[in-house]
């Protein structure tokens, strides 16, 4: 049986602002200064509150073969049925009949990412 313990993920911040920074970049070059301004900070702030609404998780761990829990900041607990799993090297991908669940390198210790690794090295496939 697998159990994590997640920590926040700074990747997880990093990646959609590294996306805003370049839409700035290209608004910064096509529109007039004010117009700019009123839409950096509109797409900054919806970033910001989009970022503080969505629900943390802070463990998962497995059942079963391909039964999973996940533990949200709000203490409320779900259970999902893998389908597949993609190992992108910086995060993995859980998907399931609902919703995905990505997990980055940097929510876990080395040695709990390396055993994520394996578990999906070796069942990438779940049969229903």
């Amino acid at each position: 049986m697998l159990e994590f313990e997640l920590q926040p993920s700074r990747y997880a911040l990093y990646a959609p602002l590294n996306g805003l920074g370049c839409i700035l970049v290209l608004l910064y070059i096509t529109v007039k200064p004010l117009c700019f301004f009123i839409l950096a900070v509109s797409l900054l702030l919806s970033f910001w509150f989009f970022w503080k609404t969505k629900r943390q998780i802070i463990a998962i761990a497995e059942f079963e073969k391909n039964i999973w829990t996940v533990v949200y900041s709000d203490c409320k607990k779900e259970k999902f049925n893998i389908t597949y799993t993609v190992n992108h090297r910086l995060y993995i991908i859980f998907h399931t009949t609902s919703h995905n669940v990505i997990i980055w390198q940097d929510q876990l210790s080395k040695k709990d990412w390396k055993k994520l690794v394996l578990f999906t090295k070796l069942y990438p496939h779940f049969k229903e």
